[in-house]
C-alpha cells in the first residue's frame, strides 16, 4: 500500500507555518491541531523548509519556564520564529511504500511525516495512518 492511499484518513489538516512566523504564533496554529504533533515550516510556494516537533516546543518552553521563575527571563522564548527551532525535514511521497514511512517514523522517532510532492507539502500522515496501511489497525 503507498503513503498516498493512507494520508488524510485520519488527519485532515496539518499545521503550517513560514520561516518568520513568530513562536506564539506556532503554539497558537498546533493548538487548533490538538492531534497533530508537529509544525511545518512552509515557503510562500508551500516548499518545506523545516519541521517543528511539539516535543521541542515543549522542551523549550518547559525550560524557559524553569528559567524564567528563577531568573525572570520567558520573553526570551517568545522572541523566537520558526526558523529557529525548526529541524531538517525528513519526508516521504505518496508514491513511497507504507513500510518505507514506518521504517522512517522509527528510525528517526516520528509520529508525524510530511507528504511532499515535487517539493510542495500535500500533507502528513501520522502513525495511526501507517499502522492502518499495514492491517494494523
Amino acid at each position: 500500500m503507498k503513503v498516498g492511499d493512507v494520508y488524510g484518513k485520519y488527519t485532515k489538516d496539518h499545521a503550517t507555518a513560514s520561516p518568520e512566523t513568530p513562536i506564539t504564533e506556532v503554539i497558537a496554529n498546533a493548538a487548533c491541531d490538538r492531534g497533530s504533533r508537529a509544525v511545518f515550516v512552509v515557503d510562500e510556494n508551500a516548499q518545506l523548509q523545516g519541521v517543528i516537533r511539539m516535543r521541542e516546543i515543549l522542551r523549550r518552553v518547559g525550560r524557559h519556564h524553569v528559567i524564567s521563575r528563577s531568573f525572570g527571563r520567558a520573553s526570551d522564548i517568545l522572541a523566537t520564529r520558526a526558523r529557529d527551532i525548526m529541524i531538517e525535514p525528513i519526508a516521504v511521497s505518496p508514491h513511497d511504500d507504507v513500510d518505507c514511512a514506518l521504517r522512517i517514523a522509527v528510525q528517526f522517532d516520528l509520529e508525524d511525516i510530511p507528504v511532499v510532492e515535487d517539493g510542495r507539502l500535500v500533507g502528513q500522515v501520522d502513525c495511526f495512518e501507517m499502522l492502518h496501511g499495514l492491517g494494523r489497525l
